[in-house]
């Protein structure tokens, strides 16, 4: 699917449901700022969809980018003063700070293997010492992947730990999980970064 038609089809899913994608990738937010020493900062929120991820990070004290292609998404944000939300796909997005913590949930898979490594240098080369880089992503074990062209990047649990060689893994674990969109059953990884140096 073109970037243009990928917009469009987002563009139309949240506007009929803001809620599509439910609270998994807040949960797991929650989980990852419970256990980690700080809860503020400077936050990289991409593909939020409506945004509950980006709110509960300036609700808890960071200064959140949120950046998501869809002009219908961001429903759930409220503190504008703390989110500045970005219309853009990720690859186009022209990070200005270096941040304390990058979420990045459910997104990889629309971007090409390619364009996922020119976007996690850019990530990294901007994340500060003891940052984190936490990924909801799915795994190529998963309907998702079977059914697409294989283009796409879906970790097939080295490529994600390859880039991340030299920094601390402080969580990993794999879930399985039904899409909210069909009726794919989905492996999705949930992988936390800390940068060393």
């Amino acid at each position: 699917m073109s970037k243009i038609g990928l917009k469009d089809y987002y563009d139309n899913l949240y506007q009929d449901n803001p809620n599509i994608f439910g609270n998994s990738s807040l949960i797991f937010l929650k989980k990852i700022l419970h256990s980690c020493t700080f809860n503020d900062g400077r936050a990289l929120d991409i593909g939020p969809g409506n945004g509950l991820t980006s709110q509960y990070l300036a609700d808890v004290g960071f200064i959140v980018d949120a950046v998501d292609f869809s002009s219908n998404a961001f429903t759930a944000v409220t503190d504008f003063d703390h989110i500045k939300t970005h219309i853009i796909p990720i690859e186009d997005f022209k990070v200005k700070f270096k941040y304390d913590l990058i979420l990045f949930a459910l997104t990889a898979h629309h971007l090409t293997y390619n364009d996922f490594h020119k976007v996690i240098a850019v990530l990294q080369k901007n994340t500060k010492t003891s940052g984190l880089n936490c990924f909801r992503i799915f795994t190529s074990d998963s309907d998702f992947y079977r059914q697409s062209d294989k283009t796409f990047f879906y970790d097939d649990g080295d490529s994600l730990d390859l880039l991340y060689k030299d920094w601390q893994v402080i969580e990993d674990k794999l879930i399985l999980a039904q899409a909210s969109t069909s009726s794919a059953k989905n492996e999705i990884r949930e992988v936390v970064y800390r940068k060393k140096y």
